[in-house]
């Protein structure tokens, strides 16, 4: 590892390693109004899937009745959920969150206090995408908790185990969105800049997340779409295990792993 990989090895984990710094950074990001307002956003999706489901678009239910062959109320729920609902807060809750990371302190000027406390330019952004992984994760999860008992009453033939195991998968396109976007504002240093980029990006990725589901000769092609990958608990709905969720959530692991990686050394030259 060559020294300067090595240095910001170490910064990141100083500041992952700090309990004190997360819980201070933890609390300021929950307190934020974006944060609130995500909040409130996976709120009504939590009331508006059923309604949905009541009017789902062809195309969604032709995908559907040919992946499943036949009319399964929860695989069509799955799909709406997963399709319109949760992809749609997965590219809103990374933009929100992450396309600000050290710009948005930079532009207050508020940058050079944070870097006054015993923390580098790497670390402190590892330490600001992290609690921007964190909420975001914990926003989709508190959302999916809840459809475990509204969902159940509401859904014909809702399966708890299968619709959380989906979950599980998908928590990583609101996460990886999140490191993306933190990754765009380090790299290009403006915020509606890396909002945009993110924006573009994500939007593309998100919409081919189901077309190998609508066309299965590109499914091999498109396998490289992290948004595919996550949306695998749905695309197995009918055979979940560990031979096809795990690799899908290992892949994603590694990838947030590597563009968390690349923008705390990007870090290093963001001046305050």
């Amino acid at each position: 590892m060559s020294p300067a990989a090595s240095a910001v090895t170490a910064a990141v984990s100083n500041a992952v390693t700090n309990p004190a710094l997360w819980w201070m950074e933890l609390g300021r990001r929950l307190g934020e109004r974006k944060s609130k307002g995500l909040a409130a956003l996976y709120l009504g999706a939590l009331l508006a899937a059923p309604k949905l489901l009541e009017k789902p678009p062809p195309h969604l239910l032709a995908a559907a009745q040919s992946w499943f062959g036949g009319d399964d109320p929860f695989a069509l729920f799955m799909y709406v959920w997963t399709d319109l609902a949760m992809n749609k807060l997965a590219v809103v809750t990374g933009i929100a969150l992450g396309a600000g990371v050290l710009v948005e302190e930079r532009a207050d000027r508020s940058l050079v206090l944070s870097l006054s406390k015993p923390i580098t330019p790497a670390g402190l952004y590892a330490l600001r995408t992290g609690s921007a992984v964190a909420v975001a994760a914990g926003l989709y999860l508190i959302t999916q908790l809840a459809g475990l008992g509204l969902f159940a009453a509401q859904i014909d033939g809702f399966r708890p185990g299968a619709f959380w195991l989906s979950g599980m998968v998908h928590v990583w396109a609101p996460i990886f969105a999140t490191t993306l976007s933190a990754l765009c504002a380090v790299a290009i240093g403006r915020q509606l800049g890396a909002a945009l980029v993110s924006v573009l990006v994500l939007f593309s990725l998100v919409g081919g997340a189901f077309l190998g589901v609508y066309n299965p000769a590109w499914a091999g092609a498109l396998a490289f779409n992290p948004f595919t990958q996550a949306v695998a608990g749905v695309t197995h709905l009918g055979d979940q295990s560990f031979a096809t969720l795990a690799p899908p959530v290992v892949g994603l692991l590694v990838l947030n792993l590597v563009l968390v990686a690349v923008g705390a050394r990007l870090a290093r030259r963001v001046e305050p």
